[in-house]
């Protein structure tokens, strides 16, 4: 029996001929979000009936963490906001919106900075974002880190996770935005299919309309102003986190599937 997995959505990648087989020797076809499963049935012409979703999990980092003290590393001060965004730099993950919003966080708030972590395959979207950051004067309030085996650490050390994309995405569903929860640490994410479905139940006033910065912004520092808030939802997606999101409940769902 073979199945299909279908973990994001290949808007620009043509459909290839032994894709095409592949599809018809399928058995079933599995989606990691009912956005990805809308993407099977509108893109790829695959009837509904043959899709099941299942959902993604985050696996423990062991023996690859390390912990480390980033914000004494990074030279924050006690006083200081630390905004993470983990990321691979590709244009669709939009880390340019970041920027912008940093820009008007930057006027209201001097002890706010804004930490990008990730790799950047194509060196040229890196130092894109790095020169929107010079331009706008933003070397203080906004640093970066090279790719680290200490996520993490990292996200622990951080007072708001993000996550930027662009309105026509490729996500599926963001492993990224499952380890902010399960640190305990509230997000920020754009309001786009498949993060509501991850952030069902929990803080829908922390979804920003994708590419606009204002509301991105504006969405950061209402984490940022209030201990409160944070500390409130940080808890209670950490408790998703470990309820919905960990390998047993994807085994459970796959092993549910030899019954099918």
């Amino acid at each position: 029996v073979s199945y299909w997995y279908q973990l994001g959505k290949e808007l620009d990648t043509p459909v290839s001929r032994v894709q095409r087989l592949a599809h018809k020797g399928a058995y079933c076809f599995l989606a990691n979000s009912l956005e990805v499963k809308d993407y099977l049935m509108t893109r790829l012409s695959i009837k509904e009936y043959s899709i099941k979703v299942i959902t993604s999990v985050f696996f423990d980092r062991k023996g690859f963490e390390q912990e480390s003290d980033w914000r004494a590393l990074l030279g924050f001060k006690e006083a200081d906001k630390m905004i993470l965004l983990v990321g691979n730099f590709f244009p669709v993950k939009d880390h340019l919106c970041a920027i912008r919003a940093m820009q008007i966080i930057a006027t209201q708030r001097s002890n706010v900075k804004l930490v990008m972590a990730g790799f950047a395959p194509e060196p040229a979207n890196l130092y894109e974002v790095k020169a929107l950051a010079f331009d706008l004067k933003l070397c203080d309030q906004v640093l970066f880190v090279k790719s680290t085996n200490s996520v993490a650490g990292l996200m622990r050390s951080a007072d708001v996770g993000l996550f930027c994309s662009l309105k026509r995405h490729t996500e599926g569903s963001p492993t990224v935005i499952m380890e902010y929860m399960r640190e305990g640490i509230p997000v920020v994410v754009s309001a786009i299919d498949c993060n509501k479905e991850l952030m069902e139940g929990l803080d829908m006033e922390s979804l920003y309309a994708p590419e606009e910065a204002e509301d991105l912004a504006s969405k950061l520092l209402r984490y940022l102003d209030s201990k409160e808030l944070r500390e409130k939802w940080g808890r209670l997606n950490s408790e998703k986190a470990m309820n919905h999101f960990q390998p047993e409940v994807l085994l459970k769902q796959l092993k549910d599937l030899s019954v099918l």
